[in-house]
């Protein structure tokens, strides 16, 4: 596989948070005065990966657009908040130790639908950040994933990166930017005929050396 970078997903491919951010989620909305609006563990999957003011339109329709998009940001605030106090580790089995020893042959990205500051946060609690050399949020530039894929891209002039990913939509915004996908099957989503995919994440390592 002839590529010149990785830019990684996060969650449901480098850590499993659900059921901590469900729980931040459902206080948020609860001390904000909406006790019918409530998130779990089932109904959070199918989302993650979605950008915030869609995931509003599904939790909360019955909320003005204003209220429900700024009551997701809070949220989204809340979900920073509890990120950086996490106090066990939530990422998947060798993510750390392949990272950096990826990272001694390829640049490595992050791109998520995350709020602003959650991958600086992620990066932080996990002490990631001397191995991640740029990243973007949907939460920062308002853009699709593929869009800010492709803004990775040009600010670090590469030409042939791979993203790796766990659902449909990571599959689609890695083709709409026009690079290659690995399905992290392992993680929250479904992909029909991967070009590329792993079961767990060191397996990453010896898929790019093939």
């Amino acid at each position: 596989m002839k590529i010149d970078s990785i830019i990684f997903d996060i969650d449901g491919t480098l850590w499993d948070v659900r059921d901590e951010i469900a729980t931040a989620l459902t206080r948020e909305v609860h001390d904000q005065g909406h006790p019918e609006i409530n998130f779990t563990l089932e109904n959070l999957t199918s989302v993650f990966g979605t950008p915030p003011n869609e995931v509003a339109d599904l939790f909360m329709p019955h909320l003005p657009p204003q209220e429900r998009y700024k009551l997701m940001e809070d949220c989204g605030n809340r979900q920073i908040q509890l990120i950086e106090s996490l106090h066990t580790d939530r990422t998947y089995p060798g993510v750390k130790d392949t990272i950096k020893k990826l990272a001694q042959q390829y640049p490595l990205f992050i791109v998520s639908n995350c709020p602003s500051g959650y991958v600086r946060a992620f990066m932080r609690r996990n002490k990631l950040s001397p191995w991640i050399m740029d990243y973007e949020e949907q939460g920062r530039t308002g853009l699709s994933k593929g869009e800010n894929i492709k803004l990775v891209m040009e600010r670090s002039r590469l030409k042939s990166p791979i993203y790796i990913g766990d659902t449909k939509g990571d599959a689609e915004s890695a083709k709409k930017a026009g690079i290659s996908f690995v399905w992290a099957s392992y993680g929250f989503g479904h992909v029909d005929n991967p070009e590329y995919s792993i079961d767990d994440f060191r397996e990453l390592h010896r898929l790019l050396e093939q």
